[in-house]
């Protein structure tokens, strides 16, 4: 069964973490198992002066993991009362396929996280 939530042991991605320039103390992330095998993983951190979730490095294997990914992270936020999402990806897959699942704009914003997440209520009424 897949599971995505956000790790304690962010440990083995302190490389990861050094090159983006994220501080420890601020940064998170989430990981996806599958019996309890990594499968994918997110890096992101709350700014607070900007009540917003800045999301800076993702691996996975697949779009449908990257979405469940991102939209974990989303969900995170949303529960912590924050509603704007920044998506700073040095990558340019990461970056193309974040304009596929349309979760930000053309500048990597989401504006409000708990509008494009009341957006998959419709999905199946979709045509």
């Amino acid at each position: 069964m897949l599971r995505i939530l956000q790790t304690r042991n962010i440990e083995k991605y302190d490389d990861i973490i050094e090159k983006l320039g994220i501080s420890d103390e601020i940064v998170s992330v989430a990981e996806a198992t599958e019996e309890d095998n990594v499968t994918g993983f997110g890096v992101y951190y709350f700014d607070a002066d900007k009540k917003e979730v800045v999301i800076r490095y993702a691996q996975y294997t697949d779009l449908m993991l990257a979405d469940g990914i991102y939209r974990s992270i989303l969900f995170l936020a949303m529960m912590r009362g924050i509603d704007k999402a920044q998506f700073v990806l040095n990558d340019e897959k990461l970056i193309c396929d974040v304009k596929k699942l349309r979760l930000a704009d053309e500048n990597g914003i989401a504006q409000s996280i708990s509008e494009l997440l009341d957006g998959c209520k419709n999905c199946k009424n979709a045509e």
